[in-house]
């Protein structure tokens, strides 16, 4: 077994990462019952804000790097209108 990993691999890992602890920590304030339990939640959730970054890494890797302009062009309009 290997222990090498490539960018992608760690990218992808800290991706699922941060989605795991983005749906515990909606989870835990969703299902609040008092501010300590929502106060949590919103900690938990602030936890998990690497999920956008890791993501914008696995796409610049996967696509050539002289369509990284256009690829960076294209998810910023798309997160200005959503």
């Amino acid at each position: 077994m290997s222990l090498s990993r490539t960018p992608g691999h760690v990218d992808l890992g800290i991706a699922l990462g941060s989605l795991v602890i983005d749906i515990l920590g909606y989870s835990l304030t969703a299902g609040s019952f008092g501010p300590k339990t929502w106060f949590a939640g919103s900690l938990v959730c602030c936890l998990g804000t690497a999920f956008g970054p890791s993501m914008q890494s696995i796409a610049s890797l996967l696509t050539g790097s002289q369509e990284n302009g256009k690829l960076f062009g294209s998810l910023a309009v798309v997160s200005a209108v959503g």
